[in-house]
């Protein structure tokens, strides 16, 4: 999976959530890709600032194996 980071935020928070070395190198206020390695399982994807997830922006990923 391959997602867009942009705008303000950072992607600094996937390798806590996804693996070490995820976002490294997208800085605030740029663009850039990552491309984390998920293990299967249920994960939630939101954006974490006030209000957003009470707004309804976050959404369920699930990833099954191949």
């Amino acid at each position: 999976m391959a997602s867009r980071a942009a705008g303000t935020g950072s992607v600094g928070e996937a390798p806590r959530n996804c693996h070490a070395g995820s976002g490294n190198g997208i800085a605030p206020g740029t663009n850039g890709w990552t491309t984390p390695t998920l293990h299967p399982g249920r994960y939630e994807l939101v954006r974490n600032l006030p209000g957003h997830h009470a707004a309804g922006m976050h959404a369920e990923l699930d990833v099954t194996d191949r």
